[in-house]
């Protein structure tokens, strides 16, 4: 149940959501508040670092799906990566061949 913003409840098949219900939900809300213009997918945060003549924050970009680079300027950061997105993504370049592997407590779905 925490995987919703209290303002767009959501009625989830289950306590514990699978994934794709979970990217079903934040789909829909992106969808119905029209925030895919203001999202950046496939991109990759390079460096960011604060300025404090401007007060501003100079971010350095590369567009994944064509390797171009850019740099622009912003008032918040927020960095939205992380331990998870790593976590996540290591998974499907690892094999556990016979073996189990369990991840506890690290919010992957």
């Amino acid at each position: 149940m925490t995987y919703q913003y209290t303002w767009e409840p959501n009625n989830w098949s289950k306590y514990y959501s699978e994934a794709p219900e979970i990217h079903a939900y934040f789909k829909g809300i992106v969808d119905k508040y029209n925030l895919l213009k203001y999202i950046k997918l496939r991109h990759r945060i390079d460096h960011a670092e604060w300025n404090d003549e401007t007060s501003k924050w100079r971010i350095k970009i590369t567009n994944l799906a064509d390797n171009s680079t850019r740099e622009e300027e912003c008032d918040v950061f927020v960095n939205g990566g992380g331990i998870l997105k790593y976590l996540a993504n290591l998974f499907d370049r690892v094999s556990t061949g016979a073996n189990k592997a369990t991840v506890i407590g690290s919010g992957l779905t």
